[in-house]
């Protein structure tokens, strides 16, 4: 495929795209000399417009033990070519405050297809980091309270994804936790009714509890639940999931 562009494109236009892009864009010789950084690269290290040209990415500030990883890198791509895939990296700011990176980058080749260096887009992820860290540490302490309710409880998306489902439900299912977490509902309880999932649809839609009585086939018995079900405010404030307690 062609990607090559209209020739009524001037290059100051480019120079403007690439400024414009929220990524911090690079563009590094063998030796890990910057020869070209963006505006968002030098705002996601901290550094006034233009001050990153010249310098070598191994004297960014960082870790010692990054620093080494990160020359350590340089060295293996060059030398095994490897496919280039995404990674994550913890990254420092000029003033020593640590965020994280996602870095997306490829090899710099010349005219003879030999590699000169390498292209690097950076994006600031320390935010989803964070989100994603709060989020664990809250399925972590939910996961501990329920384990010690004594009735069955699962949370459930409105998509009726399995968000968390407690020791009792588990086990009353011959599975873990963890081998709930992540199922459709209808995989773990593969005789649950219609009614119940428009019950379900209904208490996602209007944020109202319900209660039902539900007959199911679990490891070959046949057992009754009454349960209630009700918006899970704890976990999605939107009103997207659901508890369902039996």
């Amino acid at each position: 495929m062609d990607f090559s562009c209209s020739s009524q494109i001037e290059p100051c236009e480019f120079e403007k795209l690439v400024q414009f892009s929220p990524h911090g864009l690079q563009m590094i010789d063998m030796q890990g000399t910057i020869l070209y950084a963006n505006e968002a690269c030098h705002r996601i290290y901290g550094y006034l417009p233009g001050k990153l040209i010249g310098m070598k990415v191994q004297d960014l500030p960082v870790a010692e033990e990054n620093r080494r990883e990160s020359v350590a890198r340089l060295e293996r791509l060059f030398r095994k070519q490897i496919l280039p895939e995404p990674y994550g990296e913890e990254l420092c700011k000029k003033d020593g405050k640590s965020i994280w990176g996602k870095i997306n980058w490829d090899y710099r080749r010349n005219s003879d297809g030999i590699i000169v260096g390498f292209f690097a887009a950076i994006t600031d992820i320390t935010e989803q980091k964070r989100l994603d860290e709060s989020s664990r540490k809250i399925r972590k302490r939910y996961q501990v309270l329920f384990d010690g309710i004594p009735q069955p409880v699962l949370i459930c998306d409105r998509t009726s994804n399995v968000l968390l489902m407690n020791d009792c439900g588990a086990s009353n299912l011959g599975l873990s936790p963890k081998e709930c977490t992540g199922k459709k509902l209808r995989e773990i309880l593969p005789t649950i009714s219609e009614s119940a999932l428009r019950k379900i649809a209904h208490v996602i839609d209007t944020g109202e509890s319900v209660e039902t009585i539900e007959s199911v086939m679990i490891l070959g018995q046949e057992k009754t639940y009454i349960s209630t079900i009700r918006p899970s405010h704890e976990i999605d404030e939107q009103k997207n999931s659901f508890d369902y307690r039996s």
